[in-house]
């Protein structure tokens, strides 16, 4: 992380209410939803903070565990993939469902931290649970770019261009880069 900031799962204790990314739809879910979705394991938030403002979140992300069936038009992640009791291949994931940097925060390098933060996580817990793929849910193209800009090797779902998929093989391979 950019220096000064942490990323810490989020608590009852963390301002939200100052927090604005621009986009009413993510600000709001982090104010009003966030902490009872981390509490019933709906899913994860981690928030950054910075040292000065220690409770005060400057961004966020959501993860979730996911499966992704056989169907899709990503054929080459379900290659030697077992075939459920329904006779189907399902593959196991995890999905970004929200990500936000307040726009006070913006432009500073937050997001590309924030995001380098989650795909680190996302590769330790692949040490205790098997998956093959990280699936992002992009707001809008704007987000869907930025992520692409990465070059991590996101790639784009044809039926949904705002959903993005990264395999494991792929993220494993830009780390170790």
């Amino acid at each position: 992380m950019t220096t000064g900031w942490s990323v810490e799962r989020l608590t009852a204790d963390h301002d939200l209410e100052r927090f604005d990314c621009g986009v009413d739809t993510l600000s709001d879910w982090l104010r009003t939803h966030a902490l009872q979705s981390d509490r019933q394991s709906d899913s994860r938030v981690f928030v950054a903070v910075k040292g000065d403002e220690p409770i005060r979140v400057r961004g966020y992300y959501a993860l979730v565990a996911t499966s992704v069936a056989e169907g899709t038009s990503i054929a080459d992640l379900f290659k030697g993939a077992f075939k459920g009791p329904n006779g189907q291949k399902v593959v196991g994931g995890v999905l970004l469902t929200r990500f936000g940097v307040d726009t006070e925060n913006a432009g500073v390098g937050l997001g590309t931290d924030l995001l380098a933060h989650l795909l680190k996580r996302v590769l330790d817990v692949s040490e205790s649970v098997a998956f093959r793929v990280l699936v992002v849910d992009a707001y809008n193209e704007v987000a869907r770019d930025w992520y692409m800009n990465r070059r991590l090797g996101f790639r784009e779902l044809p039926e949904n261009s705002l959903t993005l998929y990264l395999p494991m093989k792929q993220l494993k391979k830009a780390a170790s880069d």
